[in-house]
């Protein structure tokens, strides 16, 4: 892997961590807002921003498995998700401390170990990592990783779409499907481990330039497509309708390979991509924190929803953004947290 592409990521991170507080920014007003503008604006908002986290998977794949990083299994093991175990619960403290201090409802002591709801990521990014030696094994050869990614496309990408397109005229029959489906155990662990590798390939082998224009067409109207299919059974349901904004739905895939492969085949990013270095050694702490920010602000009276979510939503993102960043910089003074809990 090239070191422009390497210095891409630093840019593709702080443009995928805006993204993921767009995102919760529009949630709320998705949700609650129904029918009017705000409702139609956080569609948008919604659609156009649900590639981030694949994103975040991708590079993790595209750094751990690429041939130049040999595999440390003790390093791995006693650092890398040692490290990711130690965020989770101290954090997860954190966010019940404020719970209980405040008497927020939304996130109880109870929930300690489970962790606050964006804290998935990191439970995934912890059975991503514990798996590492299995992935280096798969991406030794071309043809395994080809199979592989074929496979998880398949049973983690294509089938939940299928459901999901499925149960536009018959939700009777997607929710069997999905029941019978599940009984696998297969969709969750092949869709990360599809973005996983498929990271790696991607910086590992050259894409032609004609499949990367093919690439960025879908990419360009996967979000337009989400769109007018969440829009059009919402209308149906008379309620917001979120299906197709999943991870595992393939507009969402197609959108996030493209973001991907423009980050690492542009000249012109990698040109200025140095200069989100510091900041991009921020995302993951911002990932962390903005939700409590959230919260805080919340309790001040500065809701997501204060406003027209036409312009509020960026412009909340923005606050959100700019508190998390301040935050996180002050933290990373302090070298026992900046090490382990930040």
């Amino acid at each position: 892997m090239s070191q422009d592409k390497i210095i891409a990521f630093d840019s593709l991170r702080v443009f995928a961590i805006f993204s993921v507080l767009l995102l919760h920014a529009s949630v709320v007003p998705f949700l609650c807002s129904y029918p009017s503008t705000d409702w139609e604006m956080a569609n948008v908002y919604e659609a156009i921003s649900r590639w981030n986290v694949a994103v975040f998977i991708m590079i993790s794949g595209a750094l751990f498995l690429r041939k130049s990083k040999p595999l440390n299994i003790k390093r791995l093991y006693s650092k890398n998700i040692l490290r990711i175990i130690a965020i989770f619960l101290f954090w997860s403290a954190i966010y019940a401390a404020y719970a209980l201090i405040t008497g927020n409802e939304k996130y109880t002591l109870f929930d300690a170990l489970n962790g606050p709801h964006h804290f998935w990521y990191l439970k995934a990014l912890i059975g991503l990592y514990i798996a590492i030696p299995i992935f280096k094994y798969i991406v030794s050869k071309k043809k395994f990783e080809q199979w592989f990614l074929i496979a998880t496309f398949i049973l983690g990408i294509v089938a939940p779409s299928t459901f999901d397109i499925i149960g536009i005229s018959n939700p009777k029959l997607k929710m069997s499907l999905i029941n019978y489906y599940s009984q696998f155990n297969v969709q969750l662990i092949s869709t990360y481990s599809f973005y996983f590798v498929v990271g790696h390939y991607f910086i590992e082998y050259p894409i032609t330039k004609c499949h990367r224009h093919i690439l960025y067409t879908l990419g360009a109207i996967s979000p337009l497509i989400v769109m007018m299919l969440t829009r059009y059974v919402t209308g149906i349901d008379g309620k917001p309708f979120a299906s197709f904004l999943g991870n595992e739905f393939i507009c969402t895939t197609l959108e996030a390979m493209a973001v991907f492969m423009l980050f690492i085949s542009s000249s012109k990013i990698a040109k200025f991509s140095h200069r989100f270095s510091s900041l991009s050694g921020c995302v993951l702490g911002i990932y962390i924190v903005h939700i409590l920010v959230m919260y805080i602000l919340s309790d001040l009276g500065l809701k997501s929803d204060s406003y027209s979510a036409t312009y509020f939503t960026p412009l909340y993102s923005i606050i959100v953004f700019a508190i998390s960043y301040i935050i996180v910089i002050i933290l990373k003074r302090i070298p026992f947290v900046n090490k382990w809990f930040i």
